[in-house]
């Protein structure tokens, strides 16, 4: 019986977690993970009291295969704009929701997007910046 309620809960934890996006807790934590993993970094600043952000946390990134791109590709954090002391300054435009694509060491890839995007756009987005991140790391390899 004792097995079985374990399994239980493993099973629901792993479904819960299939649901969601794997954040890491801070801008320098999810640097050390993409430098560990090789990977590229989707972050975003928000605000809570801002719509686009708010449509976009309700719509875009609980969309299935937004998850399934930034967990499996992506070292993902979010911020938001009262913690002004985790966001670095050359990466803090004042504007929500500022969605970056960064390079593992933290160095942006390209501009910034300003504004919420949809989930297929979003994820055409994520399909190619890792491409082109992958790229940038077999040309440097050389």
């Amino acid at each position: 019986m004792f097995r079985k309620i374990i399994f239980l809960m493993l099973m629901v934890g792993s479904i819960a977690n299939a649901n969601s996006i794997n954040l890491q807790k801070s801008f320098k934590l999810a640097v050390e993970v993409a430098k560990k993993e090789k990977k590229p970094i989707f972050f975003m600043i928000s605000n809570e009291h801002c719509p686009p952000c708010r449509r976009m946390a309700s719509t875009t990134l609980k969309d299935e295969q937004v998850i399934k791109e930034l967990n499996k590709n992506y070292v993902s954090v979010i911020l938001y704009t009262n913690l002004l002391n985790d966001i670095p300054k050359k990466l803090h435009t004042g504007a929500t929701p500022t969605l970056w694509f960064l390079l593992s060491n933290g160095v942006p890839m390209y501009q910034p997007i300003m504004g919420g995007m949809n989930a297929k756009g979003f994820t055409e987005a994520l399909v190619f910046v890792k491409k082109e991140f992958n790229a940038q790391q077999t040309k440097g390899k050389r």
